[in-house]
């Protein structure tokens, strides 16, 4: 675990440099061809830093926030459109809405916030309590036919993203008063595949 702590400390350090300069790069050249060719070398990082942790857990988050939601934001940001990224952002903030599944309160949008999922205390401290009975119930999986496993491992990477998520949003709204992108709106509502990824992909 030590070891894990010891390379979170280098990865942020990284995370930061690598967006201090993408916000630099951003602000400094014009969108299109100039702007993605310097922001590559920051995707390329940001793809190859789950790679410095040992543990599934630090792997999966680091590659969720930063190889999946912080490369797609980059990539945004080099062709000019209208995504979460800024280079007019205070740095602080650039680089929270670039690493983290977070964007900034918008006054136009205080309504559509309003109807997103609420997160906070009481999610985490429900998924906190429903995530120990879901990993205990791995030890009864030799007795569980093939639905059952899978119905487990959905509701373990449920509550485990939920738990992520209500966290970052907890940290990061109490300290920068930024909003997190609402990921999902109860997608077990869905009435269609086309339905289920409109409200897994806000």
């Amino acid at each position: 675990m030590d070891g894990e702590l010891g390379a979170l400390v280098k990865v942020s350090a990284a995370v930061w440099a690598s967006m201090s300069y993408a916000r630099l790069a951003a602000a400094r050249l014009r969108p299109g061809l100039p702007r993605l060719a310097a922001l590559l070398p920051v995707v390329a990082l940001l793809c190859a830093i789950p790679f410095a942790f040992s543990t599934t857990t630090f792997r999966g988050t680091s590659g969720f926030f930063l190889t999946w939601l912080g490369s797609f934001k980059l990539l945004l940001l080099a062709a000019g459109s209208s995504g979460p990224l800024d280079p007019s952002l205070p740095l602080h903030q650039f680089v929270c809405s670039a690493s983290l599944p977070v964007k900034l309160r918008h006054k136009s949008n205080t309504k559509e916030n309003s109807k997103a999922p609420v997160r906070g205390p009481a999610r985490i401290l429900l998924c906190a309590a429903i995530l120990p009975a879901i990993i205990y119930s791995y030890q009864f999986k030799s007795s569980m036919n093939r639905y059952q496993l899978l119905a487990l491992y959905t509701l373990h990477i449920y509550f485990s993203l939920d738990l992520l998520l209500a966290t970052v949003h907890t940290v990061i709204h109490d300290v920068l008063g930024m909003e997190m992108e609402p990921q999902v709106d109860r997608p077990y509502l869905a009435s269609s595949l086309r339905d289920f990824w409109d409200r897994g992909g806000t």
